[in-house]
């Protein structure tokens, strides 16, 4: 009857990143109950695993690194080094440079934007 706003995580959506489209990971890590990805269409709360399969006896430091070239695979740029709990994708960080250097749009004003 009508259109209800929901979240992705709610609609039970899992992002495995690490391999390719269609395939299981054989050792995922569930890294957050929720991760929050900013995108040029909004802002959007998803279930994210990461592959772990390469570094179960690697270390903190080695596996951080892996998990952000996972990100970074799909697109997405990590807002920390460790543990990152948001991401942004690299279209979004495109249209900000552009909206920014070319029209003067503060960051804040672009965030509300979303």
């Amino acid at each position: 009857m009508y259109f209800e706003n929901v979240t992705l995580d709610k609609l039970g959506i899992i992002v495995q990143l690490g391999h390719r489209p269609g395939t299981v990971c054989m050792n995922p890590k569930q890294f957050r109950s929720f991760f929050t990805v900013l995108s040029v269409n909004g802002i959007h709360r998803v279930n994210l695993r990461f592959c772990n399969c390469r570094y179960t006896n690697a270390s903190e430091q080695e596996r951080n690194f892996d998990y952000n070239r996972q990100l970074l695979e799909v697109g997405w740029w990590p807002s920390t080094n460790t543990e990152p709990q948001s991401t942004a994708t690299i279209d979004l960080l495109r249209l900000f440079r552009l909206l920014n250097v070319n029209g003067a749009l503060a960051a804040s004003e672009f965030y509300r934007s979303l």
